[in-house]
């Protein structure tokens, strides 16, 4: 509480200041690490679990000032060696997956951001496995709510489209027009299969 006659209150903001400058610079003093591909599931079970089943050896690590458990990772194919890293948000929603990619993205500096999830659990043409990859997303919860006297509170949506890369579009559209790897991947895994075959859906995917 403010009060003239005291000045603790300047205490309080000169020791909150420090605090923050500490934090600025332990957190430069981090080194950035580069991976090719990060991973963001959307929770530590089912998908991140999923995840780290695969089989290859995960190593978990920590950052300075940072809560998130990391795992990375090496695939190494044909002596080409793809680095990745793996990490779960503390709870569904776009602002946690937000956070958590943010922090990937500047840490890591990653070729690819990827992202594992059930889509709201997306079931129109698309089966139990099925890769799901955007060439457009936008928030459908951008907009503003407005008092209407004869409706109440009306929302007005305002969505921002985000086009994906037209060189990533290109890539994905090959991969599922010749059906690169898609049956390999189901072959190869562990867990009880569907009876479906793995298929890739292109399109655009909203978010809030």
């Amino acid at each position: 509480e403010f009060d003239h006659a005291k000045a603790d209150w300047a205490k309080t903001i000169v020791n909150k200041v420090k605090y923050l400058e500490n934090v600025r610079v332990r957190v430069a003093t981090n080194p950035v690490m580069h991976f090719d591909i990060c991973i963001v599931a959307a929770l530590h079970e089912p998908e991140l679990k999923a995840v780290l089943a695969l089989p290859v050896d995960w190593e978990e690590f920590r950052l300075d000032n940072d809560n998130t458990h990391y795992f990375r990772t090496k695939f190494v194919k044909e002596g080409k060696e793809l680095t990745v890293v793996a990490a779960a948000a503390v709870s569904m929603g776009m602002a946690t997956s937000s956070v958590l990619a943010t922090k990937m993205l500047l840490k890591f500096q990653p070729k690819y951001l990827t992202m594992l999830g059930i889509a709201a659990g997306a079931t129109d043409d698309a089966n139990y496995g099925d890769i799901l990859f955007a060439d457009s997303s936008y928030d459908y919860g951008s907009g503003k709510i407005v008092n209407d006297e004869e409706s109440g509170q009306l929302f007005y949506p305002d969505p921002k489209y985000i086009q994906t890369d037209n060189g990533a579009v290109h890539m994905i559209n090959n991969l599922k027009l010749k059906r690169l790897f898609l049956d390999d991947i189901k072959a190869q895994w562990v867990a009880p299969k569907p009876d479906t075959s793995l298929n890739l859906h292109i399109g655009p995917i909203a978010s809030g």
